[in-house]
């Protein structure tokens, strides 16, 4: 036999031998179950300290919704009073609260071990119904925190709460609405309230109706709110914060960059001077020339110890802890 063919032959007996032994992929991922995620990303997703405990997917509202839960956080052991609590809302444009941020896993576990109850709030997703469904969520967390204030060792007189951008936008509304206003009459928990105690925010828009690129360009879970265009800046001022200012609102916190290329530093500098001007005696505002949109966390070492603070003057906690008085 030529050495030709006899090559030709050996390599083709060589490539069977190959292809027999490489596994077949797409049987394989036929036997093999579909991968199944939780709906809800854990709160275990940085190291969890020893003297604290995640409670996850607490059901803060029954029914079918998947995002209508909320994980807890809190110290290991029980002590003799109750503690203040805090809620954390996040940003992702309002989409459901975005908790894979750096500080929306590790804020819950830094409070909790300062003694806070801490919860990492889930909501609806904005991108398909309306903003002020995201709103009710908020308060039906709330008033169910209230309603197991007993279980979860929670001072019903001392819920703060902490949002960012559009989680902000939630947690400033919610913090300056009277108890009656924009009400989902079917809820759960009705006899709670779903005030706030105090409140910090960053890089929050607080009115939509003086939004910089004008108000045809508003975010698109804004747009959801409203049904025409004659009834645009009714329902739009419904949800824009500013809309509520009052001479006795909670204490607040608000943050903002200058830079901030997503919302414009005049929405938090217009915000200040409106509760300001309404009166409301207990407001701090940072504004920093140099960052934006990341405002809280890129300049952390201001911004971290000044909510501490915060936090620890206005719901009176840890105990011990020395704060400047206003």
């Amino acid at each position: 036999m030529p050495v030709f063919v006899t090559r030709v032959v050996l390599g083709i007996v060589f490539l069977g031998i190959v292809a027999c032994l490489i596994p077949d992929g797409e049987k394989k991922q036929e036997k093999e179950p579909a991968r199944q995620l939780s709906s809800i990303p854990r709160s275990n997703i940085v190291p969890l300290p020893k003297d604290l405990k995640v409670i996850d997917d607490v059901v803060y509202h029954p029914g079918k919704k998947t995002r209508w839960r909320m994980n807890l956080v809190l110290p290991q052991q029980a002590e003799t009073q109750p503690r203040p609590a805090l809620v954390f809302v996040y940003a992702g444009g309002g989409s459901g609260g975005n908790n894979t941020t750096r500080h929306s896993r590790t804020g819950p576990l830094h409070y909790a071990r300062k003694g806070y109850v801490c919860v990492s709030l889930y909501h609806r997703h904005s991108d398909d119904t309306p903003f002020a469904d995201c709103l009710e969520d908020l308060k039906c967390a709330i008033r169910w925190m209230r309603a197991h204030a007993d279980k979860y060792q929670i001072d019903p007189e001392r819920i703060g709460a902490f949002g960012n951008a559009n989680g902000g936008s939630m947690v400033c509304l919610v913090g300056l609405m009277k108890q009656g206003q924009q009400v989902d009459s079917s809820a759960p928990w009705r006899d709670q309230s779903s005030q706030l105690n105090a409140f910090c925010v960053t890089a929050t828009p607080t009115d939509y109706l003086s939004w910089a690129d004008g108000i045809e360009h508003l975010p698109r879970m804004i747009h959801l709110t409203w049904k025409n265009e004659d009834e645009l800046k009714t329902e739009v001022a419904k949800i824009s914060p500013i809309t509520y200012v009052r001479a006795d609102a909670p204490p607040m916190l608000v943050m903002h960059g200058v830079l901030d290329p997503f919302v414009d530093v005049s929405q938090a500098d217009q915000f200040v001077a409106a509760l300001k001007s309404a009166g409301a005696r207990d407001v701090t505002y940072y504004r920093s020339d140099s960052a934006g949109h990341a405002v809280f966390l890129r300049d952390q070492t201001q911004t971290f110890p000044m909510m501490e603070e915060f936090f620890a003057r206005t719901l009176g906690y840890p105990k011990g802890y020395k704060v400047a008085q206003r």
